[in-house]
C-alpha cells in the first residue's frame, strides 16, 4: 500500500477519483477548485465538515497568499523588489527546506530556475530557442539567496524564485495538519500534490488515479 504522497506525485497529472460508496445522510463533503494555479480536492468525513472545509479554504488562501506566482504574495513583492522584509514563518520553513533539498540534490533542485523558465517560455512563445549565451546570462543560483527572520534578499540583480516545486506538497501538509487538528481523521488533500489520511468513506484506502496504463489507481492511506 503506498503511504505517502511522494511516489503519487512523479505524475504531474495525477487526480484523485471521486469518492464512490457514498450512503444517504453521510457527513462526507467534497470541494473542488484552484490551488497555485492547478487543480485542487479536499474530501473529509466528519460531522462539522462544511465548518472544516471552510477552515482548510481559508487556508490555502493565506499561504497562496505568502507563495503564488499569479497573485500578490510574498513570492511575488520578493521576486519584483529583490527583498522581501518580515518574511512570514511559513516563507521561513519553506525556504529552510528548499535549502535542504537543494543540498540533497547536488543543486537539482533549485527554485532560482524561474527566469531561466520565463527565458525559454518566452524564446518558444517567438518560435526560437535560447542561445547558449543568454542561458549563462539568465541570473539563477540558490547560492545567492539568503533569508533570515528579518529578511529574504537575492544576492544577483534580476533572479526570481518559483516554489512551485514544493509549495503543493506543503501547502497540503499544512491543509491536512490544521484538519487532523481540528478531529478529522479520514481525509484526502489534493492540491497539485496528495496527502491521504485515515481511508475513504467506503473504508478502504483512498483511490488515487496515477493516469499509468499498468496500475492506473493506487491506494493510498497514511494513518
Amino acid at each position: 500500500m503506498t503511504t505517502r504522497r511522494r511516489f503519487l506525485t512523479i505524475l504531474a497529472s495525477a487526480t484523485i477519483l471521486p469518492a464512490v460508496g457514498i450512503p444517504a445522510g453521510a457527513q462526507t463533503r467534497q470541494w473542488r477548485g484552484i490551488a497555485l494555479g492547478a487543480n485542487a480536492q479536499i474530501v473529509l468525513d466528519h460531522p462539522q465538515a462544511d465548518m472544516l472545509l471552510d477552515k482548510a479554504l481559508q487556508e490555502i488562501t493565506r499561504l497562496e497568499g505568502l507563495f503564488s506566482l499569479h497573485r500578490d504574495s510574498q513570492l511575488t513583492r520578493l521576486n519584483a523588489n529583490g527583498t522581501l522584509p518580515d518574511p512570514a514563518p511559513e516563507m521561513l520553513e519553506i525556504l529552510s527546506l528548499a535549502s535542504a533539498v537543494n543540498a540533497r540534490t547536488n543543486g537539482a533542485f533549485d527554485p532560482s530556475i524561474q527566469p531561466l523558465w520565463a527565458l525559454y517560455a518566452e524564446s518558444y512563445a517567438a518560435g526560437n530557442t535560447p542561445t547558449e549565451a543568454e542561458i549563462a546570462a539568465t541570473p539563477r543560483g540558490w547560492k545567492n539567496l539568503r533569508f533570515t527572520p528579518e529578511q529574504v534578499a537575492f544576492g544577483r540583480s534580476g533572479m526570481a524564485l518559483t516554489l512551485n516545486g514544493i509549495a503543493q506538497g506543503f501547502i497540503a501538509d499544512k491543509v491536512t495538519a490544521l484538519l487532523r487538528a481540528n478531529g478529522v481523521r479520514d481525509v484526502l488533500v489534493n492540491t497539485g500534490a496528495i496527502v491521504a489520511a485515515g481511508t475513504a468513506p467506503d473504508g478502504n484506502p483512498w483511490p488515487v488515479q496515477t493516469g499509468h496504463a499498468r496500475t492506473p489507481t493506487v491506494p493510498a492511506s497514511n494513518n
